[in-house]
């Protein structure tokens, strides 16, 4: 079976990017290693800047989904890594990825792409023996809590919109059974865990997948998908479908559709309406062959994850305005599975009240021996917790900027509370 690949692009809320123009990025990948090896392990790692971290090495022999989500519940950015296996039980491991530890696991197989709510993990699944259904996880503890049935293809992409997961799936060739001859988008209730509908898509959205869903101007949600077929557009009820013709669709916005095609390959910048779907590309040649691409939003870059399944795969950061890539990174030998952790700032977690936008700043984060608070909300004290909800330090805060001897800390996570005016914020922070 070919390896299956998911590029996913994860971002916090605009109310706090807006609070900073430049971010800090961590992107947790997966490296598979010679498919069907034995003895073969996915490797687990995060780079950050220049530093390449392995968090884990887990047996199998590839990987179909990353994905990166906030806990607001419990304070931690958190990571789920799928590892496939040719023989016996594939898993879904998910990881804190603030001190990289593994959190806990539950086995999977068949996943072809999974999305995150805050109650709910939804796994598509469907190639091999396994037929194809969604499973419904608890976010909490990855146990499983419905089967959603009647989806009798394969599974290549979902993404989720309030509690309504959004499924591309497509019908097998009954000639050729590894060849797509029909697409279907389906819509699943999460919390009941319910099949809602299945739209047909016709044979122009078969293999469909990089779904991006939003709410336009005209108040109908818009949903879009890659194909390599024409472009199209259809209205169901409230939605405006779309296709975007021989083109990966990596990010919308309001103005700009950004796709890559593969088949030259080319970026592309679509200037688009998005109601009569009328394209007009600007297309820059990218001159290399490439698995995924997604485009940083925050940076205006592409970001190109080349795999070779004989040497070490390669992340490109590429720049339209400059016309050239800017730098690259090695990642592992058959990297096919990416998920990007942006974090406004030196923001580490967010405050209890979002609305606010006197939010502090901590750094360096994870820290050694003192940690910094830019005191944008003008707290007047604060306090260091451990996990347990015991106080460790505590102290007056006088200064829009103030340091914090941390050295005699013990390695962990703590909790720093800033208090003044009536009010009071939260800030994770791991002591190295």
């Amino acid at each position: 079976m070919m390896k299956k690949i998911i590029l996913l692009a994860t971002m916090l809320g605009s109310s706090l990017a807006a609070i900073s123009q430049t971010h800090v990025k961590q992107y947790l990948y997966t490296a598979g290693g010679s498919f069907g090896s034995a003895g073969n392990k996915v490797k687990v790692a995060v780079l950050k800047g220049n530093v390449d971290k392995s968090i884990d090495s887990l047996k199998g022999d590839f990987s179909n989904a990353v994905n990166v989500y906030y806990d607001k519940a419990n304070l931690r950015y958190e990571g789920l890594v799928h590892i496939g296996r040719s023989v016996g039980n594939e898993v879904i491991v998910r990881y804190d990825l603030d001190t990289y530890k593994m959190i806990d696991s539950v086995s999977s197989k068949g996943v072809t792409a999974f999305a995150r709510t805050k109650d709910f993990v939804v796994v598509a699944k469907g190639y091999g023996s396994t037929g194809t259904k969604v499973d419904i996880l608890n976010a909490s503890n990855l146990r499983l809590t419905k089967e959603v049935t009647g989806i009798a293809n394969n599974c290549t992409d979902v993404k989720v919109y309030g509690d309504t997961a959004f499924v591309t799936h497509s019908l097998p060739s009954k000639k050729q059974s590894w060849v797509d001859s029909v697409g279907y988008l389906s819509l699943i209730s999460i919390s009941q865990g319910t099949l809602l509908k299945t739209i047909s898509l016709g044979t122009e959205g078969k293999g469909a997948k990089n779904l991006i869903i939003r709410k336009e101007d005209d108040t109908k949600l818009h949903i879009y998908y890659s194909n390599f077929g024409i472009g199209t557009y259809q209205t169901v009820d409230n939605m405006t479908i779309h296709s975007i013709v021989s083109s990966q669709t990596v990010a919308v916005t309001d103005k700009k559709i950004f796709g890559i095609q593969k088949t030259n390959p080319y970026l592309t910048a679509i200037d688009i309406n998005k109601f009569s779907n009328d394209t007009a590309k600007h297309a820059t040649n990218v001159a290399q062959e490439f698995v995924e691409c997604a485009y940083d939003t925050a940076s205006n870059l592409y970001l190109i994850l080349k795999t070779d399944y004989f040497s070490y795969g390669k992340l490109i950061r590429y720049s339209v305005a400059e016309n050239k890539a800017i730098d690259s990174t090695n990642l592992g030998i058959s990297a096919t599975a990416i998920a990007i952790d942006y974090r406004p700032g030196v923001i580490t977690s967010l405050a209890k009240d979002e609305s606010s936008s006197n939010v502090a700043f901590v750094y360096p984060n994870p820290c050694k021996d003192v940690l910094t608070i830019n005191n944008l909300q003008n707290a007047t004290s604060y306090s260091i917790q451990s996990q347990l909800g015991q106080t460790v330090l505590a102290g007056s805060l006088n200064n829009s900027e103030e340091k914090i001897t941390t050295e005699e800390l013990a390695k962990g996570v703590y909790f720093l509370v800033l208090s003044g005016n009536a009010s009071q914020k939260t800030i994770k922070f791991v002591k190295e």
